[in-house]
């Protein structure tokens, strides 16, 4: 078993493995069970960012087989382009019996894609963003309505004069309020304008 790259995942927390295995020959060409446990490790900084993986081999026919396996990552810590190492172990099972798979720790060069790197200098990681230009609105028909004449209006705070001043009535002594009788009290009154004739009596009217 080989492994010939590996590149560093979405948000640089998984590795994609790739390379080529072989077992068998079985009889049938496909092993009855089988599964390769598979690992790859970064120093970073002092601490060490592991992903793991596993392979179930699907043709023993004794020639070479390409994989393709994504590594996870744990505690959310991140890969970065640089070297690293994998391993793997794991077996198979066919006619023949049971086959073993052993490798030993091998270094190898994590690749970042140009993706990820337009990623990691997007303006959400600190890329300063460039202006937006101002958009250019050809002019159009337009829709303002022309100005209106505007009417005086007139002062509210001024009412006009009455033209019939009302006379005050005198009591009559004969009302209930005076002890009289409850008859009609006389009237009186007199217009500001006109050239009337006031009549005062039980009961009077002015006179048009």
């Amino acid at each position: 078993m080989t492994a010939t790259s590996a590149q560093v995942g979405p948000h640089r927390t998984s590795v994609v493995l790739r390379g080529s295995y072989s077992c068998g020959p079985f009889a049938s060409g496909v092993p009855d069970r089988g599964v390769i446990d598979l690992s790859i490790e970064q120093v970073r900084g002092g601490h060490t960012v592991t992903a793991y993986g596993f392979l179930e081999p699907s043709v023993c026919d004794g020639s070479p087989q390409a994989f393709e396996v994504l590594l996870t990552g744990t505690g959310g810590k991140r890969f970065r382009a640089g070297v690293a190492t994998w391993a793997g172990s794991g077996y198979v099972e066919g006619d023949t019996g049971l086959q073993h798979v052993q490798v030993a720790p091998t270094p190898i060069t994590l690749t970042v894609t140009a993706t990820l790197l337009g990623r990691v200098n997007s303006p959400s990681n600190g890329t300063a963003r460039r202006p937006v230009e101002a958009l250019q609105v050809p002019p159009g028909p337009s829709t303002t309505s022309p100005p209106q004449a505007v009417k005086p209006t007139p002062h509210r705070g001024t009412r006009p004069p009455h033209r019939g001043t009302p006379v005050m009535r005198e009591r009559d002594p004969r009302s209930p309020a005076a002890g009289g009788n409850g008859r009609p009290l006389s009237g009186r009154w007199r217009q500001s304008d006109g050239d009337e004739r006031v009549e005062a009596g039980r009961g009077a009217k002015p006179t048009p």
